[in-house]
């Protein structure tokens, strides 16, 4: 399984866990998405009913933890980060509206197709996330 982020995840997550309170999600993301099955992955609420690719959002880190939203690409087995935001502390909220949604759905797909998104990764002791520039591939490998 290969794992991306949008370019808006990675702001959004390093803006984050600069703030001790929300260190708990690089743990959470290694743990939870980082060399499991890909099957694995798909749990949560799937916010675009019977599309072949599902836009998951998932509860992380608890009942007072975060909300991450995912794209899966199921024929190719590939995750797409596309926005994480705490539900509490003093950066949290509790939901996005239905209008952010559609436009992160629009965001992920618009980055596939032209390549910009970065390679999920962690470091060799599984406690720091990594983004990195994937090699380049065409839209058909991908999409």
């Amino acid at each position: 399984m290969k794992i991306f982020a949008t370019l808006e995840f990675k702001d959004e997550f390093e803006k984050l866990i600069k703030n001790k309170s929300y260190k708990y999600l690089s743990k959470e993301i290694i743990t939870n998405y980082l060399d499991v099955a890909f099957s694995t992955t798909l749990s949560g609420t799937k916010l675009n009913g019977d599309s072949p690719n599902p836009f998951i959002k998932k509860r992380i880190g608890g009942s007072g933890g975060s909300r991450l939203y995912l794209l899966a690409v199921v024929i190719k087995e590939a995750i797409y980060f596309t926005f994480v935001h705490p539900k509490s502390g003093a950066l949290g909220y509790e939901n996005i509206n239905d209008d952010k949604k559609t436009q992160l759905l629009k965001d992920v797909y618009e980055s596939i197709k032209t390549g910009n998104v970065l390679e999920v990764s962690c470091c060799s002791e599984r406690k720091t996330i990594l983004f990195n520039i994937p090699k380049p591939v065409s839209v058909e490998e991908i999409v």
